[in-house]
């Protein structure tokens, strides 16, 4: 399962249609509408009802969206990790209640 399915199949979700997702993206509209697709075959599940109004999410659509909203922030976490990581570590922050000509 790829991470740029997810993100796309959650700005569809908000945005709700193909078009402003795209847009939001950067990507063109067959692009996003391949990619739905893929995510579609993939899980076999309809995630999308498409209307002339827009494209709405189904009730597997709406169950999924907070698992994969934590499967994003998991992703963001890790980058965050691997970065600290890299460069040093974590930072570590004192802070004093008292003023350091006391502590002297």
């Amino acid at each position: 399962m790829e991470l740029y399915r997810l993100k796309s199949f959650l700005s569809i979700a908000r945005n709700k249609n193909l078009t402003r997702a795209a847009e939001q993206l950067n990507i063109s509209q067959s692009a996003l509408s391949s990619q739905l697709k893929q995510l579609e075959e993939e899980l076999d599940l309809a995630l999308f009802e498409r209307s002339s109004r827009g494209m709405f999410l189904t009730e597997v659509g709406q169950e999924l969206v907070p698992l994969v909203n934590e499967l994003l922030a998991a992703e963001e976490h890790l980058l965050q990790k691997a970065h600290a990581l890299r460069h040093g570590g974590e930072a570590l922050n004192i802070g004093l209640n008292a003023s350091p000509g006391f502590l002297r």
